[in-house]
């Protein structure tokens, strides 16, 4: 899993990772626990 992935497509890689562990996440909480502002912080530095 790419981190640029998810902050670009969160559910689209949410998924990708649910498919693998067999369908066991609950895919919609997942994409709400993704904070795209935490990007920014990471590329200031």
């Amino acid at each position: 899993v790419r981190y640029n992935d998810v902050i670009k497509d969160p559910r689209k890689e949410i998924e990708r990772v649910n498919e693998f562990l067999g369908g066991m996440l609950n895919v919609s909480e997942a994409v709400k626990a993704v904070d795209p502002k935490l990007y920014r912080n990471v590329r200031e530095r």
